[in-house]
């Protein structure tokens, strides 16, 4: 494989450029030819234009493309000129397909697209670019991906001129789509990509979560508060016309499975909402948060290392435009620079947020460097890779300027913050003696199972407590009946299914809640922890019984109904002579 990437100037015009490509001998002996193009010019008629002439000197080449993101302020610098990134692959192949979205369902495109996908051989990434900022494309991804959890996708929203004028467009060969989708396959057996994913960014404060959004990338509510108050209340934010400058600063975080990942608002309503370019959920949590542009620079050039070491013969940059807002354009140039020594002839564009899916989790993001290596065989250099150092980071200790002092002081006191709330959190939900869920806890849980439960789900629920409890107590003293009730709580979580629910009721008295288990089973399993209970050495008490009951969900049932339910049947088990299981 073989990556060339080339800035169209007054100096190298288009035609000369194109013909130069073209009479270049590893062109002509590639196997599969894709020129990417980053267009900072949205007008159709001048894309349409490179289009041809692309066409015109490269026939047997793909085209595929986006526009890009401009200046978002005075003192930030965007790209000026077309780039034409050249990928020639010798033995790997690429397939190719774009679709208008216009009206049409994601969902039911991601399906018809993942059907072609099945047939494809050898699928090691996907690149995805998107246009229209409203579109966001992240269930049309989710969709592709179904069934094809190992196939990374990468890529970017298209940009435009200026940040409130949506004006993006992406295009393949000929054909433009200014609200489209373009998913570009690279397939072979010999084809290696390395996938890196930087932020930098750190929860700040506590989570908030989104209570009221639209279908449009616009969300009213966090917690209940106007999304723009959020801005205002807690960082002083006015909404005016230095209003994205103020809060690129402090992205919300989310969690992606294994991933954080940055949201950053692009513009804001009269009435107090905030547009984004990425995927909210309802009920998602987020939190606000900072850095320091050294976190992500040191983050980017570790990455960047690495990437060394794989040895790319192709290299794809995504990042977002807000990175060089809040580092300035001399460290964002410098994680350019970084991966430059990976790989020199790799490409970079901005758009309106990157695109990053794969296991790990992800999705359509802000704030972050998505950085995709490709290799076709391994590589048959052997020496040793000297790593990029940054002379910066090991300078002598100077003096620490006042914002990285104040926010390394936010940086200790949210996490010190962070810590109690979890801390309390975990104490409102356990039972301080055994560890195990509380009363108040286990009600929550069944109410969601109930919630959640479809009428071919069974759900069973056993309780059960200790027989003569009290005279553990009297004849041993409490420490011991402390003792006795750690030691059974311990030995029952390993005696039931990880995907089961057990907590302590009250007092002697414990419940499991039991997913996915009819009666039957819960019988089996209440039965099971009888027999190890009788059986388990609690010296110096020489042996402790339970009595059971146990219960099944009918349509009409209530977590109350429940409860009382199970407690009668334990009663029934206590009357009928204890050490038993019973049924209601």
């Amino acid at each position: 494989m073989l990556q060339q990437t080339y800035e169209v100037t007054e100096k190298r015009p288009l035609t000369q450029l194109l013909k130069n490509i073209a009479t270049e001998s590893d062109y002509r002996n590639a196997k599969s030819k894709l020129l990417l193009i980053f267009e900072p010019i949205c007008e159709t008629s001048h894309i349409q234009q490179i289009l041809e002439q692309c066409k015109n000197f490269l026939p047997e080449a793909h085209l595929v493309g986006m526009t890009t993101l401009g200046p978002l302020n005075a003192k930030t610098d965007a790209q000026k000129n077309t780039v034409i990134s050249v990928l020639l692959f010798f033995e790997s192949e690429i397939w190719i397909k774009g679709c208008d979205c216009q009206n049409k369902n994601q969902v039911e495109l991601g399906r018809m697209f993942r059907k072609e996908l099945d047939a494809q051989k050898d699928v090691k990434g996907l690149l995805c670019i998107s246009s229209c900022v409203q579109l966001c494309p992240a269930p049309f991804i989710e969709e592709i991906r179904r069934n094809h959890d190992e196939i990374p996708v990468f890529g970017a929203q298209a940009g435009t001129a200026k940040l409130v004028q949506d004006q993006s467009k992406i295009f393949v060969d000929g054909i433009i789509y200014e609200c489209g989708i373009v998913v570009v396959s690279f397939c072979g057996k010999s084809l290696e990509l390395k996938i890196d994913y930087n932020l930098g960014w750190i929860p700040l404060g506590h989570e908030f979560k989104v209570t009221e959004l639209d279908n449009k990338g616009f969300v009213g509510k966090f917690d209940n508060l106007l999304a723009l108050q959020l801005y205002k209340q807690y960082l002083n934010v006015e909404p005016d016309e230095f209003f994205y400058e103020n809060v690129c600063s402090f992205p919300l975080l989310a969690q992606s499975k294994n991933r954080k990942i940055a949201k950053v608002p692009i513009h804001y309503t009269k009435d107090g909402r905030l547009q984004f370019s990425v995927e909210f959920k309802k009920d998602m949590h987020v939190s606000l948060s900072y850095s320091k542009p050294e976190y992500l620079l040191k983050q980017t050039l570790a990455s960047a290392n690495a990437m060394a070491v794989f040895r790319p013969q192709g290299l794809l940059l995504f990042a977002c435009m807000n990175r060089r807002v809040f580092m300035g354009n001399e460290k964002a140039e410098r994680e350019f620079a970084y991966y430059r020594h990976a790989y020199e002839n790799l490409c970079w564009s901005y758009g309106y947020g990157e695109i990053l899916q794969t296991s790990e989790g992800g999705g359509v993001l802000n704030s972050s460097l998505v950085a995709v290596g490709f290799r076709e065989g391994s590589s048959k250099d052997n020496s040793p890779v000297a790593p990029f150092i940054d002379r910066e980071f090991e300078s002598p200790p100077s003096h620490v300027p006042l914002s990285n002092r104040l926010v390394t002081f936010l940086e200790v006191t949210s996490q010190e913050l962070r810590e109690s709330m979890e801390k309390m959190e975990f104490l409102a939900q356990h039972d301080p003696l055994t560890g195990i869920y509380n009363r108040r806890r286990l009600d929550e849980i069944l109410r969601y199972e109930l919630k959640k439960r479809r009428k071919s789900c069974d759900l069973s629920v056993l309780m059960f407590d200790i027989d003569f409890f009290k005279q553990v107590n009297d004849n041993y003293g409490h420490d011991v009946g402390d003792f006795v009730l750690k030691k059974l709580s311990e030995d029952v979580s390993l005696t039931i299914r990880t995907e089961d629910v057990f907590g302590r009721w009250g007092g002697e008295e414990f419940v499991c809640i039991l997913s996915n288990t009819p009666v039957s089973g819960a019988n089996v399993l209440a039965e099971r922890i009888r027999k190890r209970i009788e059986n388990l050495n609690l010296s110096p008490v020489p042996q402790v019984t339970i009595s059971v009951g146990v219960t099944s969900a009918i349509p009409a049932d209530t977590a109350e109904s429940m409860f009382i339910r199970v407690d009668k049947a334990l009663y029934d088990a206590k009357q009928s002579g204890k050490n038993r299981v019973a049924n209601r």
